[in-house]
């Protein structure tokens, strides 16, 4: 009985983790930068350019679009936190 509640409250924390990093239209995913000299005009700008890029070609799995989203945000030179 001990390991099915340890069990419930690991697929819960791991619900609640997907949560919090999935996008979308309604809460957008934005990875924390460094922003050390970053015109954050910019930098909404790129973001919502990386956004669109990948929302126009989306994988099925939520973790490759952002993945991609990061890799984008990379290119474009902007140094993320994680």
């Amino acid at each position: 009985m001990k390991s099915l509640i340890n069990l419930a409250f690991v697929l819960c924390a791991a619900t609640l983790a997907a949560c919090g990093t999935t996008a979308s239209k309604y809460n957008p995913y934005r990875p924390a930068i460094i922003e050390n000299s970053v015109d954050m005009n910019q930098y909404e700008k790129d973001r919502s350019d990386c956004e669109q890029s990948v929302t126009s070609a989306p994988s099925n799995m939520e973790s490759t679009n952002n993945t991609r989203f990061k890799e984008c945000l990379v290119k474009k030179g902007y140094k993320l936190m994680s």
